[in-house]
């Protein structure tokens, strides 16, 4: 995993496609989406400043080894169930763009990233490999950052998961369609990780 997040990180060709830019003309950071879905979304700079809290604490905490799709690349996005149905059920097709603007400045968001997603932590039987670092990876390979200005995660359990993957929260509306962050060095926007200045970019969109 580490080689190839090397070869990933030092590859320009590797970014993700339709990453967020800011643009001089509007005087914004947009995110880039589908014009038949609402067109390109406005993104707060506090967003930005939480997903990078969210990915120092979890090097910090050692949920996390690399950024991108095979470690801690995509999520998803939790919202308190009654005020999704009370307006972000609402919003029709043609306007999932000004979901997703809306949805990024509310502080009431949670953001859930399934880490460890290649690891092989499993063996034959479906048990835990004995290493102490794949247990821990397993435990908690499921975190939850606010969008609040906190910068603590939460990490949940699914013993009914194989994989120890969590696919709902009580309370919560699941929208699966979060957003995927993934480090190259030529990336908009920095972490600070094991002493390094990494740089990543973040897209509605996957690797291609």
């Amino acid at each position: 995993m580490a080689e190839t997040f090397e070869k990933i990180y030092s590859n320009v060709e590797k970014r993700l496609p339709r990453r967020a830019y800011w643009n001089s003309e509007k005087n914004s950071l947009l995110l880039p989406y589908n014009p038949d879905r609402g067109g390109d979304v406005r993104v707060n700079v506090a967003f930005i400043n939480n997903i990078v809290g969210h990915i120092e604490t979890a090097f910090a905490k050692k949920y996390v080894d690399h950024v991108f799709f095979p470690d801690m690349g995509h999520s998803h996005l939790l919202v308190p169930e009654k005020k999704w149905q009370k307006i972000y059920d609402h919003y029709p097709v043609n306007q999932f763009g000004k979901l997703y603007e809306d949805l990024f400045k509310d502080n009431e968001l949670k953001i859930l990233y399934h880490t460890a997603e290649q690891l092989q932590t499993l063996d034959e039987n479906n048990q835990v490999l004995p290493d102490p670092k794949i247990k821990w990876r397993f435990q908690t390979r499921n975190i939850v950052g606010l969008n609040n200005g906190g910068k603590d995660l939460l990490v949940l359990q699914n013993p009914d998961s194989k994989a120890n993957t969590v696919g709902e929260v009580p309370g919560y509306f699941w929208y699966s369609s979060g957003f995927n962050i993934s480090a190259n060095k030529q990336g908009c926007f920095s972490y600070e990780a094991n002493g390094q200045t990494y740089r990543f970019d973040l897209s509605l969109f996957d690797l291609e």
